[in-house]
């Protein structure tokens, strides 16, 4: 080995020391520790350009070495503002470091990587395919018999899956499972296709698993579980199956990973504790189980209603939200504070707040919301609509809902179960536990309008935390500043690049109204009008519930008194240029006058400085009710 380094083109692989003494607590047969240098060498330069691929190293019997990369986002950019960072592993260790180097015939590559790699020497003189280790572990030394899964297999006449050339990744269950629930589908549920994925490289992204037809579409994904007070890493993967038939419910199934990343001629396989797909929980089983974990709250307020858990123990498909301990711990707003307790002790109110977390006769998934297919639901009380959102990119997708007035992030998804699927979320529907600016502050789906507020010497956020006051904030989406974008490009830059801060105030006072709480009931059964801080607002109802907001002054058909707008106009109209005598035709729309010397922004201080003036001294008989768009609609 000694002379090879010294001479040829190589490509070494040296783990850190502290990768070699947790090698060396393994305590790994003396046979396999005299292979390891061999192991970690490659007989050619396998640059990083040339990743993803497959290489033998220099011991012949082993199975390939897996070179691969993975995409990760810098911490603390904001995903318009980035360019990803490309991390390379060997296996499933990291390359940390390299070196180029140049022996006496040829350049040599030295990459310093943090985990050491374990060698599987087979008793046969190649190393395995997947289906050849399944059917036989002791090829690699191992005691464990996987014989269940290879069963399931070949009952299922899928030995070609595991026995094809490529890079794939294989999910080997240990625990038993009914033969019946085990179908072909099952089978192909357990494998990643085209992609070689040690733990490591696999990250928080989702990949289609070879369940995937016009029938069944199942994808697998990773979670980290390990806690910082456990040095002992905790693996689940789950199988999340969106598109389902008759035999296979939609949602998700994880399984404990047990022992992971062993190497095979086709791949790498990782052995889990108990299938994926197969559900067999019902949904009242799966929240009996989490009755002395992160649900205790939410099942102990379950069993004051029964009539409620008589309900979700139906066969019939539900959605349930189960809100964990910690969000009805973040209720109360002192030690003295306990919003449980006065759930307990009036119980009408706990049978609607339940209700506001079930959706009775259908199961909502993630997938669902991504697709569009059911954006809004009405919630189990018959009263009160949930709103649910998918944000985030594809590695880091949240589900959201909101209902009552508070908005919840998923903490776990799309759980499934015989008869439904549960959302275990973050947040109690129902109970607000933030002010206004709280909410825009930590919402991401308003974080535009959050960052317009900051703008300026004047934060304009603040005053949503005086206690004295009470507000009904209209608060642009980003989704909605998304269409403004699209249909005012330029308007948007300059909102964007914080040019003009005073307008940006004017625009959000626009949407502001001080001083009194609108529901949203209140807004479709009493309201026709509404005046803001600086406008204001004309409701437009439909026939299904669907409210519109639409600015209602300056229009041409505007009653507004001549006088009133000849007062206002000479307060204000000087200030750009404009001649009161000349430049104002009182019969066209105020907003087409003929004072193109004016760019667009400082039109909108015109506008708004007549509004103001019209505000204070015509009163609301005055407003005509004409639609003007007033900006990006929520």
């Amino acid at each position: 080995m000694q002379v090879f380094l010294q001479h040829k083109s190589s490509t070494v692989l040296a783990p850190t020391n502290a990768a070699i003494e947790k090698l060396e607590a393994k305590r790994l047969r003396k046979d396999v520790l005299d292979k390891i240098a061999s192991y970690h060498t490659v007989g050619v330069v396998v640059k990083k350009e040339s990743f993803p691929y497959s290489v033998s190293s220099s011991l012949q019997e082993a199975a390939p070495l897996y070179l691969s990369y993975k995409e990760r986002r810098p911490v603390g950019h904001h995903e318009y503002f980035h360019q990803d960072i490309k991390e390379f592993y060997v296996n499933n260790a990291k390359i940390i470091k390299e070196y180029t180097l140049r022996g006496t015939n040829g350049e040599q590559l030295l990459y310093i990587i943090d985990e050491a790699l374990e060698p599987y020497i087979p008793s046969t003189p190649l190393p395995p395919f997947a289906l050849e280790l399944i059917s036989q572990p002791n090829i690699y030394g191992i005691d464990e018999r996987w014989d269940n899964y290879y069963n399931k297999i070949t009952n299922n006449k899928q030995e070609a899956v595991f026995e094809r050339t490529g890079n794939h990744t294989f999910f080997v269950p240990i625990g038993d499972v009914r033969p019946e629930l085990f179908d072909k589908y099952v089978v192909l549920g357990h494998v990643i296709p085209n992609h070689v994925l040690f733990l490591n490289v696999m990250g928080k992204e989702s990949y289609r698993s070879a369940a995937n037809d016009a029938t069944v579409n199942v994808e697998l994904s990773l979670i980290n579980r390990t806690l910082r007070i456990n040095p002992e890493q905790t693996y689940y993967v789950q199988s999340n199956t969106i598109k389902a038939d008759p035999r296979h419910n939609k949602g998700v199934v994880m399984s404990r990973v047990l022992r992971a990343n062993i190497p095979v001629k086709n791949g790498v396989v990782h052995l889990i504790e108990k299938p994926l797909m197969i559900i067999d929980t019902s949904i009242i089983d799966f929240l009996h189980q989490e009755s002395d974990g992160r649900l205790k709250t939410f099942n102990k307020l379950l069993d004051l209603v029964p009539e409620i858990r008589s309900e979700i123990s139906r066969l019939e498909q539900k959605t349930i939200l189960a809100p964990t301990d910690a969000a009805f711990s973040n209720l109360n707003e002192s030690e003295n504070d306990n919003k449980v307790d006065y759930l307990i002790k009036n119980i009408d109110q706990l049978r609607d707040l339940l209700r506001l977390h079930m959706v009775s006769q259908q199961s909502v998934s993630t997938d669902d919301i991504r697709r569009g297919i059911k954006p809004e639901v009405l919630s189990a009380d018959n009263r009160r609509s949930l709103f649910f959102r998918v944000v985030g990119d594809d590695a880091n997708t949240r589900l959201t809902v909101e209902g009552g007035g508070v908005n919840a992030t998923a903490v776990q998804a799309d759980i499934g179960a015989t008869n439904g699927i549960i959302h275990i979320i973050d947040r109690v529907l129902g109970m607000p536990f933030q002010n206004i600016y709280d909410k825009l502050k930590t919402d991401p789906s308003l974080s535009f309008s959050f960052e317009l507020g900051r703008q300026g010497n004047q934060n304009w956020n603040e005053q949503l935390l005086r206690e004295d006051r009470r507000f009904t904030y209209f608060v642009p989406s980003n989704d909605a500043w998304d269409q403004f974008k699209r249909e005012n490009p330029s308007e948007y830059k300059q909102l964007e690049m914080k040019l003009f801060p005073a307008n940006t105030r004017n625009i959000l006072d626009r949407h502001l109204v001080v001083n009194q709480q609108i529901s949203s009931t209140q807004l479709e059964t009493q309201f026709d009008t509404i005046h803001t801080v600086k406008g204001i607002l004309k409701v437009a109802k439909s026939s299904v519930g669907f409210v519109r907001l639409s600015e209602s002054l300056l229009d041409e058909r505007s009653s507004l008194p001549i006088i009133a707008i000849a007062k206002c106009g000479y307060n204000c109209w000087p200030k750009y240029g404009i001649d009161t005598d000349k430049d104002l035709d009182i019969n066209t729309n105020l907003m087409q006058m003929s004072h193109k010397h004016l760019d667009d922004y400082q039109i909108g201080e015109l506008r708004g400085c007549m509004e103001e003036c019209l505000i204070r001294d015509t009163q609301s008989e005055y407003y005509p009710s004409v639609d003007q768009s007033f900006g990006p609609n929520n």
